[in-house]
């Protein structure tokens, strides 16, 4: 730069043959140029204004691009369908192209006073996500590629989300295309490309991922226990994507009619759907087995529940060694829907050869008060003529109007040599207690005693 007062000699200038003077108080004009040309930012397609540096002066100016000689003073040479001088010190270049980009150049005549200005032009980013059609199908466990685009000027930064947040830890980035090995049900949802180059606003891209994948149907229990008046409720949770149509089938054929009947869903999280039947009231026609169907276009899947109005499984829960060494008074609990009539006990002594056979004893149950929406029973039987010092297994099994329920777990309990309080040190194996030492003694059951059993 020399901004010192001097003669003009560029040749490139000679045709500009006016007589050019300095005002007298332009003897004292000088430059403002730094050590570095001014930088100045303008988008394309904007207007650009240029100023010179040049304090002091008041004439006609020349102004380049590069080499190329713009204008002086008034008269423009290049492009005056977009190129204006303003004032005596400004340019004005209107809808600017990538070829406006150059370090401009403002110089006074006949003076080495020059003045330099470097114009980048800059674009907005743009940015497309490449084979969008809107949604994206892939199927579970399959890998997924999203190839994003962006230009602008500069270059832009390509940046990801999901669902307005960040991408999950399982995918990866390459470059600007995004990554996943194996896809869950868990990586559907609306992945978003955004390009930044600080020039304008941030934008966008946006595809919806959709993970396909065959049907599932989970109905929680095998059995429901319940009876006639009764209300049922059967749950089923349907997974699958395109979301599964579900039929309900009873003792193998589809429910049609709806009689009694009603179904609704609701959804329990983002891939899983409860279905529920409910019929009210029960009747005894009603008990068989229930079908979900689950299906879309990969496949069917169902699950099925057997509803029954006979008791549940006893459980036993007495201990294993009696107090008596000649008599044993066993507890156990039920639930039953309707009513109990009676209950099935199976007695037998064991020991090491070959167990006995199973005794059976009936215990019948004193009617109640019942209520309606089934009850649990807590009973208690005293079995009497054992033998001291022996070993025995027992399982019980109840019974209803509508018939016998499951086997309790076999238990196996032990008879002291006498009624003094014994301290049996008991092994457990297989869910079953068992004592370390048994005897042989033989099985000689003379009576039984009953203590009526009350439901609590």
């Amino acid at each position: 730069m020399n901004c010192e007062i001097g003669i003009f000699v560029s040749t490139r200038d000679l045709y500009f043959y006016q007589i050019l003077k300095l005002q007298k108080e332009d003897k004292f004009a000088k430059c403002r140029q730094p050590e570095d040309p001014v930088k100045v930012n303008v988008q394309k397609e904007d207007t650009l204004k240029l100023r010179c540096g040049v304090e002091n002066f008041s004439g006609s100016i020349f102004w380049k691009r590069g080499k190329i000689i713009l204008s002086y003073g008034k008269e423009i040479f290049q492009d005056a369908d977009r190129i204006s001088i303003v004032d005596d010190l400004t340019i004005q270049i209107e809808n600017v192209t990538l070829e406006d980009e150059a370090v401009y150049e403002c110089q006074v005549p006949i003076t080495s006073m020059q003045y330099f200005i470097d114009v980048t032009v800059t674009i907005p980013p743009s940015v497309e996500i490449l084979r969008n059609t809107g949604e994206r199908i892939v199927m579970l466990s399959d890998p997924l590629s999203i190839d994003c685009v962006g230009t602008g000027k500069p270059d832009p930064d390509i940046t990801w989300t999901k669902n307005g947040g960040e991408l999950p830890q399982n995918v990866d980035l390459d470059g600007t295309s995004l990554l996943i090995s194996s896809v869950t049900d868990e990586d559907a949802g609306q992945y978003e490309c955004t390009a930044d180059n600080g020039v304008g606003v941030p934008v966008n891209d946006y595809i919806q991922v959709a993970v396909h994948y065959e049907p599932t149907a989970e109905i929680e229990t095998d059995v429901i226990y319940s009876g006639p008046g009764h209300t049922l409720s059967i749950i089923c949770m349907v997974e699958g994507s395109p979301t599964p149509d579900v039929s309900w089938f009873f003792n193998g054929n589809a429910i049609t009619d709806f009689s009694g009947r009603t179904t609704r869903l609701s959804k329990v999280k983002s891939s899983k759907i409860q279905h529920e039947l409910t019929i009210r009231p029960l009747i005894i026609t009603d008990m068989g087995q229930y079908e979900c169907l689950a299906s879309n276009r990969y496949g069917q899947f169902n699950d099925a529940v057997n509803l029954t109005a006979i008791p549940k499984k006893v459980v036993i829960t007495s201990e294993q060694v009696s107090e008596y060494s000649e008599a044993y008074r066993i507890s156990w609990t039920v639930w039953s829907a309707s009513q109990l009539v009676s209950n099935k006990i199976l007695l037998r002594m064991i020991n090491f050869t070959e167990p006995k056979e199973w005794q059976e004893i009936n215990v019948p149950v004193e009617k109640t008060k019942f209520r309606g929406r089934g009850q649990k029973y807590d009973l208690t039987f005293d079995m009497t003529g054992l033998t001291a010092d022996s070993t025995y297994e027992a399982m019980i099994q109840a019974e209803n109007d509508y018939g016998y329920g499951e086997f309790s777990d076999v238990l196996i309990f032990e008879t002291p040599k006498s009624d003094a309080p014994v301290n049996h040190q008991l092994q457990t194996t297989n869910g079953f207690a068992l004592l370390r030492s048994f005897s042989t003694s033989f099985f000689g059951l003379c009576c039984v005693f009953l203590a009526t059993g009350f439901p609590l």
